[in-house]
């Protein structure tokens, strides 16, 4: 028997929880922000006229609310109160009548907050309005420290009968399998959202999509995404999570069949026990780390194609011309690139002639919009057979020590900023006349590998890129001192690192020693400091140099210093935690539980 409390929370109470960060939510079975300015409005008006709104469940854990059901409505809620939207008749919330919202806002603790500039002269709702919103009882049902189990049953149960929801997001709906998790993670990961497994309300808006000419004040950029930038899926689609939908499509492809494409196909390796299983079992025994690889390197080799085809997108250089998404021919690409480099052993020979071969191809490919699993397989032959001119057999390794600036490509074009799990440094000189070694730099890159690690982020590893300028005017500093040109990928200057190993009269490898001396010899967790050092390497990138260096995973919380470090949504300086704060403390250790 579920032991549940009902309660009647007024809505200024749950902004309470909210401000004293009691309301959270798990990414493993939890979709983005996606309700519209229009339905947001509707809800607040809703409650301005003192209509009944459906019931919120929340999981009682300790001192803290795991959100089930209601999370857009709760988010409305505190975000309104926030000023983040007005109501529909233009007014918005008196936030600097209350003091608790107001000093909220002063410290910009919600990541919306600080992102826009507020308009001046704005109207609000009056104060018996703000009064009788605030006072407004909710009807909130609590479960009692359920098993992670029950809450994924439930959390299914109510969202697959969710009109609102997409057909991956019901799919995704409670289910915690290998293959949903990695999923999962693999989206994120091409979205450029690198947030934790567990976040708090607040955080919600720095993981979710932002579609085109729409303000939100969500993080994510719909065109800025990979999807976006190659004209893939439109941001409307995107924030459904059809991106996870052509994830899913492409690993089931690559890993048993490809299948029709109808819902009904894709359903069964999220419903069916047996299909589950077996793209799971498949999965495991690929590796998702091989995998992830793989599907990356021929996206960004995509990518590169169109440079070279001077289409500049994807979607240009295969003839796609209609306005509407093409995910599902691009998954047929991808697999069709990685049966033929990975499947069949083989290596690009020619950038240029893989280009040719590929411009246009939707429109020479006469069954293109097809969705039967023969045509579509028929299809990836016939893309297999357009691109065989322009590849020759080879290795593994040739096909990433040929293309290992694709590498280091990769991890540019899909970091927005520098983010909570990926961070930039030019070097380790000063950028002064007499070039003395920084070793501030060196503590700051230091605490960022203890975040990073402390974050434990749902959707990959962290990543630190030595030789990438993040201002123009150190570019311009660096150009001037050292007598280099940078390159641009993704809006990030590569400025590399070897032209500090020349100022320093060392080569390469002795500079890549500096750096691990510096992690060798810091007060990093043993376990932390292993993990980066097995995970440092140097590219040669272009004759620039850079070097990449990637934070694992942990077993537990890390420390440096004697301190937990973290480094959360879009907080790049990383800070302590408050050991006394005994609530962030358990939710530390939690992160790291199984």
């Amino acid at each position: 028997m579920i032991d549940i409390k009902p309660q009647a929370p007024t809505v200024q109470t749950v902004y309470s929880w909210f401000d004293k960060r009691k309301l959270w939510v798990n990414r493993r079975y939890q979709r983005k922000l996606v309700w519209t300015l229009e339905e947001k409005q509707a809800l607040i008006d809703s409650i301005l006229c003192g209509y009944p709104l459906p019931n919120i469940l929340l999981a009682q854990s300790g001192g803290r609310y795991e959100i089930i059901d209601g999370l857009q409505r709760l988010h409305t809620f505190v975000s309104f109160i926030d000023e983040d939207f007005c109501a529909e008749d233009g007014r918005y919330f008196p936030t600097h009548l209350y003091p608790t919202a107001k000093l909220r806002r002063q410290k910009n603790a919600n990541a919306t907050l600080g992102k826009r500039q507020l308009p001046c002269g704005r109207d609000y709702i009056s104060e018996d309005e703000a009064s009788a919103f605030l006072e407004y009882q909710l009807s909130v049902s609590i479960m009692l420290d359920p098993s992670e189990e029950l809450i994924n049953t439930v959390f299914n149960r109510i969202n697959t009968y969710g009109h609102h929801l997409s057909g991956q997001e019901r799919r995704q709906a409670g289910i915690v399998t290998p293959f949903s998790d990695y999923v999962r993670k693999l989206s994120c990961n091409f979205r450029g959202d690198t947030s934790p497994e567990h976040l708090e309300l607040s955080e919600m808006p720095s993981i979710s999509v932002e579609p085109a000419q729409q303000q939100h004040g969500y993080t994510i950029q719909a065109n800025n995404t990979y999807w976006g930038k190659n004209g893939i899926i439109r941001g409307t689609e995107l924030r459904g999570s059809e991106d996870e939908q052509c994830i899913a499509e492409l690993v089931v492809s690559i890993l048993d069949t490809i299948p029709e494409r109808r819902s009904k196909a894709l359903d069964q390796y999220y419903s069916s026990a047996d299909k589950s299983s077996l793209v799971s079992r498949l999965l495991n025994e690929y590796g998702q780390d091989s995998l992830t690889s793989e599907i990356k390197y021929c996206f960004s080799l995509l990518e590169e194609l169109a440079k070279i085809g001077n289409a500049h997108t994807v979607k240009k250089l295969v003839g796609f011309n209609s306005t509407n998404s093409f995910g599902a021919f691009f998954d047929l690409l991808v697999v069709a690139l990685h049966r033929s480099l990975f499947r069949n052993g083989q290596v690009v020979s020619d950038m240029q002639r893989l280009a040719d071969s590929l411009s246009g191809i939707y429109v020479s490919i006469g069954d293109a919009q097809k969705t039967s699993a023969e045509k579509r397989a028929a299809n990836v032959d016939q893309i297999c057979g357009k691109i065989q001119g322009a590849l020759t057999r080879g290795s593994l390794g040739e096909i990433y020590k040929m293309h290992e600036p694709l590498i280091v490509d990769h991890i540019l074009r899909f970091s927005r900023t520098e983010t909570a799990s990926v961070e930039f440094k030019q070097g380790i000189l000063k950028l002064n006349k007499d070039r003395d070694r920084d070793d501030g730099v060196v503590a700051k890159v230091l605490k960022t590998v203890c975040g990073m690690a402390n974050a434990h982020f749902a959707s990959s590893e962290g990543t630190i890129l030595i030789g990438v300028a993040d201002k123009v005017e150190d570019v311009n500093r660096i150009a001037k001192l050292d007598n280099v040109d940078y390159r641009e990928v993704g809006g990030h200057f590569i400025v590399g690192c070897d032209r500090e190993a020349r100022v320093l009269g060392v080569d390469p490898e002795r500079y890549l020693h500096i750096w691990r001396d510096a992690v060798d010899n810091s007060s990093l967790s043993e376990e932390l400091k292993r993990s980066v050092l097995n995970n440092m390497q140097y590219y040669p990138y272009h004759g620039l140099g850079v070097i990449v260096l990637k934070v694992p995973k942990q077993s537990a919380p890390s420390t440096y210093e004697k301190k937990y470090w973290e480094r959360r949504g879009d907080q790049v300086d990383p800070t302590p935690v408050d050991v006394s704060d005994v609530t962030r403390l358990q939710e530390l250790f939690s992160r790291f539980v199984d």
